[in-house]
């Protein structure tokens, strides 16, 4: 009698079938990052693409553009502690 299909085995989209099969192996050690921390991190890639596209951005030093970046997400992440979207 052969094996029941799984998920992976039924999809043909090669995405799919790689995507599927890492959560998998994520969830069965419990490395899924929760909603929170996903959301928090989706946040601070949008800080730094928005502070990226910002005139004068460029202009400034490789030490500047790093504060800049520190300090933007730094906002971010209090006004989610203030919204109480944060993980903790």
């Amino acid at each position: 009698m052969a094996p029941p299909k799984t998920p992976e085995s039924k999809s043909t989209n090669v995405y799919t079938v790689k995507e599927l099969g890492r959560r998998a192996k994520l969830s069965g050690f419990g490395l899924i990052l929760d909603k929170s921390k996903r959301a928090l991190k989706q946040a601070e890639s949008n800080t730094r693409v928005k502070l990226r596209k910002s005139a004068g951005f460029t202009l400034l030093s490789k030490v500047e553009q790093d504060t800049q970046f520190v300090e933007a997400i730094a906002a971010v992440n209090t006004k989610r502690i203030a919204n109480s979207t944060h993980s903790s």
